[in-house]
């Protein structure tokens, strides 16, 4: 992220005076997110830290684009789902996405804008493509909110639920 927005004072100054990205959660880079925004990007970036459910929900409600930039070499991209696109697409949000777990998946190729490298590069390209194209990205956006309204409504999840339990190949590999 930190790289991304180099990049866009660099070569899209223009593109980047329209977004502002705010940074909620904690990890190993927090002290550097928050030197970041603070010294270098006070104008475009926001760190919050860790915040109360009520205050990342407000922070949602304020938001545009959910970027999730987990790397593919991250351990745990295989065998995990970054659970905050369907948060983030639920309440509306673009998700731009790089492609690990199961989230091309779930967006297919019309509902988020999933990055095809890890690369700054990658993602400024995206987001310079979110401002030239309000129209475009607002439509993904609403897409998106549609595939995962649909994907994980809470009836047909149950049934799906439901259906692999009951089925015997299912209840076989359960036993063991």
């Amino acid at each position: 992220l930190m790289a991304t927005i180099r990049l866009l004072k660099d070569r899209y100054s223009r593109q980047l005076q329209t977004l502002h990205f705010i940074v909620a959660g904690k990890g190993p880079l927090a002290e550097e997110l928050a030197r970041f925004a603070e010294h270098e990007a006070a104008a475009h970036v926001e760190y919050c830290g860790m915040v109360s459910r009520a205050q990342y929900l407000e922070l949602l409600a304020r938001s545009h684009i959910g970027l999730s930039l987990r790397l593919s070499s991250y351990e745990m991209s295989a065998t995990t789902f970054p659970s905050k696109v369907i948060e983030y697409a639920e309440n509306g949000l673009l998700v731009v996405s790089t492609i690990t777990s199961d989230v091309p998946r779930l967006f297919g190729h019309d509902a988020a804008i999933l990055l095809k490298q890890e690369t700054a590069e990658a993602v400024a390209e995206a987001l310079v493509w979110i401002v030239d194209h309000r129209t475009e990205a607002e439509a993904v956006a609403r897409v998106g909110r549609e595939c995962v309204l649909t994907a994980c409504d809470s009836e047909k999840v149950g049934k799906e639920l439901q259906s692999f339990l009951t089925q015997p190949a299912a209840l076989e590999a359960a036993r063991g």
